[in-house]
């Protein structure tokens, strides 16, 4: 009797355990820029870098994609990369389109100054302006890459970016699932490594604090996905430190007051590279995945970037690595 209750224990935790996988998602960003192929694989999503906001002299908000190669433009070498192995892999049957438009990251400077600047007709502009383009070129769903925000601006201004993010997050939601088109689209907000607080190994920096924004519990309720860029600043043996990693996780946990419906949103962003000289080995990442993403409970992993010709093997050794490690595939 002794080892048949040994027997069901293992059983029930490898049932667990593979429950827990089969809900992890992998993401990765594509370089609109590159004109490279995305990898020939199944994956969650691609999210094409970047779409810029702008704002002309009457006031109206309007997106720019022409630095990352017109991606949403039919004929251009980016839109037929994005899109044919979007077609390729979406799920139709159960309504998973697999393309986001991503928003941000460190050519748009102009989105985050909007944010911490916006008044309420602002958000309402920026986010009907976002709902109309995903609408427009069906887009899946959305990313706010707002990353490095805080770089330019003084103490305090990160509640005020915290506080109107979250307005907009509230908005953005309220007019995608007003719209038969886009309802039910997931919204992403990537954010930076210190976003939840300071980490042990790592420090801290109070002009990148988002307490506000994960504090609003409709805002964090209308987010669907939160990607974690955590990446190493140059530090060497960062991924192989399990102990950090797994720091940076029950920070951004404690941060979502360890509600496992909150944190199964978190994605944990890996980049191929550690330093200007050193490259990340896939089979580094997939140890990652086995050993600490994927007991975490967080929802899975994404990678910077498709189509980066700075390092390491081919994008699709990574996807492959990630997927392995978390289960996804053998």
């Amino acid at each position: 009797m002794k080892y048949l209750k040994h027997i069901l224990i293992i059983l029930i935790s490898m049932s667990f355990y593979g429950t827990a996988l089969a809900n992890q998602q992998v993401f990765a960003y594509y370089a609109g820029w590159s004109e490279s192929e995305v990898p020939d694989v199944s994956f969650n999503g691609v999210l094409p870098a970047f779409a810029l906001i702008h704002k002309d002299t009457q006031g109206n908000y309007y997106t720019d994609y022409s630095q990352s190669g017109n991606f949403q433009t039919w004929g251009t070498p980016a839109y037929h990369a994005t899109n044919d192995w979007a077609i390729k892999y979406a799920d139709y049957k159960n309504d998973l389109g697999k393309l986001y438009v991503s928003y941000g990251g460190d050519r748009n400077l102009d989105l985050r100054d909007f944010i911490i600047h916006a008044n309420q007709d602002d958000i309402e502009k920026i986010a009907s302006e976002i709902h109309a383009n995903m609408k427009k070129y069906y887009f899946t769903g959305v990313d706010l890459d707002i990353e490095g925000w805080w770089s330019n601006y003084q103490d305090g201004d990160n509640v005020k970016f915290a506080n109107n993010l979250a307005q907009l997050v509230i908005l953005l939601r309220q007019y995608i699932d007003a719209d038969q088109q886009t309802v039910g689209a997931k919204i992403i907000v990537t954010v930076g490594l210190l976003s939840a607080g300071p980490i042990n190994g790592i420090g801290q920096d109070p002009r990148q604090l988002m307490t506000e924004f994960y504090n609003n519990a409709e805002a964090m309720n209308a987010v669907s996905l939160i990607n974690i860029m955590s990446y190493s600043s140059g530090k060497e043996g960062f991924y192989s430190n399990q102990t950090l990693m797994l720091a940076i996780i029950n920070t951004f946990k404690v941060a979502l007051h360890n509600d496992i419906n909150q944190y199964k949103k978190l994605i944990f962003g890996v980049l191929r590279v550690e330093s200007a000289r050193v490259n990340v080995p896939p089979t580094l990442i997939q140890q990652l995945a086995h050993d600490v993403i994927a007991p975490s409970g967080i929802g899975g992993m994404f990678l910077w970037v498709i189509g980066d010709p700075v390092a390491g093997a081919n994008a699709k050794d990574y996807i492959l690595a990630m997927q392995r490690g978390l289960g996804i595939i053998q």
